[in-house]
């Protein structure tokens, strides 16, 4: 490995640990996905704190951070992630809590009848320990199809890999305005 810059290298690990996220979501292990979202909440958040003792010695840096903390500060995503990052540190692992699914099925519900769809407890449904029961517990034939997307509830649910590609973006941006101070 090159000499490099520590928040260069932050930058570096937090895409390798999204370009994981992306694999993972594809066949959606749980546990594993979830690992590397949190690897890569918490290094994405170290980059500016690496920037920022990397130019401690740096006065136009400082003015100009102080500038971009200002703004940071009042942008929904960089706020987003500084909590998450806050989150997984103070609680550990963030398990569901970090993120949601939704689930696609379609029942065919007979004629003057009443259909509930039964979910088994837990994230880890498996397509068949999903059932559609009428009122008297005859079950229904259904299409089942179970896709676990994983959203961002309180980002209107966006895709978690969406909105980490865009804080990433966002980031890449700060350390190639910073590159100036170099």
């Amino acid at each position: 490995m090159t000499n490099q810059k520590g928040h260069i290298t932050k930058l570096r690990q937090a895409k390798y640990h999204l370009e994981n996220m992306k694999q993972k979501v594809k066949s959606f292990p749980f546990e594993e996905f979830a690992f590397e979202l949190c690897a890569f909440i918490e290094v994405a958040r170290g980059i500016t704190w690496a920037m920022q003792k990397e130019y401690s010695n740096n006065q136009k840096f400082k003015e100009w951070y102080l500038k971009k903390q200002v703004e940071m500060g009042k942008d929904s995503l960089f706020k987003f992630f500084t909590e998450r990052r806050n989150a997984i540190v103070k609680e550990g692992h963030p398990g569901s809590n970090a993120f949601t699914f939704y689930l696609e099925m379609r029942v065919s519900v007979p004629p003057n009848e009443t259909v509930g769809v039964i979910l088994p407890q837990g994230i880890f449904t498996a397509e068949e320990d999903i059932k559609a029961k009428t009122t008297d517990s005859k079950e229904i034939p259904m299409e089942k199809k179970v896709i676990r997307t994983p959203v961002f509830q309180e980002l209107q649910s966006r895709h978690v890999i969406e909105v980490c590609e865009e804080y990433f973006v966002k980031i890449e941006a700060l350390i190639n305005e910073a590159k100036t101070f170099d």
